[in-house]
């Protein structure tokens, strides 16, 4: 199955070759993906769940599910956006070496503060959703919920998209470099 899209100008000719999403996507985004929800979760269910933790209470199993599913998630589809964005850049900007802008300029610029945003809103609104509906199966109100996992539902998916796509531009950047000094 082809998974890049050929872009043509007017005149039919081949301008651009897009990567499909699903071919950026591989083993090694996948086991940084998973490394870091393995932390991130690790963390968060220490924050939020110390007492089931330490055998207090029992575990609410379904926030401890989405602790360590929605880090993966966000994590993976961040660093495929970022990828993407550099070999985009890099193909149309000519962009061959390593930029020599900061990581704080590489979050600020290149769309990725904008996708970040648009994947922690998301990632946070699925979050916060299944939240409300376990807390209404459970007879529970709206406002029973706590204020702080809502929070974290929404800012901890922007800042991981924030870093994650930084991280996966700048290294896709190099990637790219390597892979075209290597056909010159």
């Amino acid at each position: 199955m082809k998974t890049d899209i050929p872009v043509t100008n007017a005149a039919g000719n081949p301008r651009l070759l897009i990567p499909g999403l699903l071919s950026i996507v591989d083993g090694e985004i996948l086991r940084r993906a998973g490394v870091i929800a393995l932390v991130i979760g690790g963390a968060l269910t220490l924050l939020n769940q110390p007492s089931a933790v330490f055998g207090g209470e029992a575990f609410d199993y379904l926030q401890l599910s989405l602790v360590f599913l929605l880090p993966f998630v966000v994590v993976t589809i961040s660093q495929t956006l970022g990828a993407r964005r550099a070999i985009l850049d890099a193909r149309q900007n000519g962009e061959r070496e390593p930029s020599e802008e900061t990581v704080l300029a590489t979050v600020l610029s290149h769309g990725i503060a904008l996708r970040a945003l648009a994947v922690g809103i998301l990632a946070g609104s699925v979050n916060v959703s299944i939240g409300i509906t376990a807390t209404l199966l459970e007879g529970g109100s709206v406002a029973s919920m706590p204020v702080a996992p809502v929070i974290q539902a929404y800012v901890l998916p922007i800042l991981f998209g924030l870093l994650s796509q930084s991280i996966a531009y700048r290294r896709a950047i190099q990637t790219e470099r390597r892979m075209y000094s290597w056909k010159r």
